[in-house]
């Protein structure tokens, strides 16, 4: 089965809390390929959990390689 690619733009508390133990421990045929956020200390850290890129711009329409899906995570919670 092919592995389906997300990219996540915006790393605040709902990723920390929810969706990163989501791509850990559960979603077994995905995973992120890049995320955004402007803090930089949420990128480095998210970087290396994920094991992925961090995009520097919210263009990935134009982004080189995109993902399947997207993720906006909202600052909810």
């Amino acid at each position: 089965m092919k592995k389906i690619s997300f990219s996540i733009l915006g790393l605040g508390r709902v990723v920390d809390k929810r969706v990163f133990h989501m791509f850990k421990y559960e979603i077994k045929n995905g995973y992120v390929k890049a995320i955004f956020d402007i803090n930089e200390n949420k990128k480095n850290k998210f970087k290396k959990l994920f094991n992925c890129k961090s995009e520097n711009s919210l263009d990935l329409e134009n982004a080189e390689q995109k993902a399947s899906l997207d993720i906006l995570a909202s600052l909810a919670g």
